[in-house]
């Protein structure tokens, strides 16, 4: 059971830093884009 849980928090902090990285990447991106867009 202690495996298992364990297994289950790895799994928790790792989907936690990749969608932390999603985020940090897409914001400004998404920023940039719309910023783009209006000056046209």
């Amino acid at each position: 059971m202690l495996v298992i849980s364990s297994m289950q928090a790895v799994a928790g902090v790792f989907m936690l830093m990749v969608w932390v990285m999603l985020l940090l990447v897409l914001f400004p991106y998404v920023g940039a884009w719309k910023s783009l867009r209006r000056t046209r």
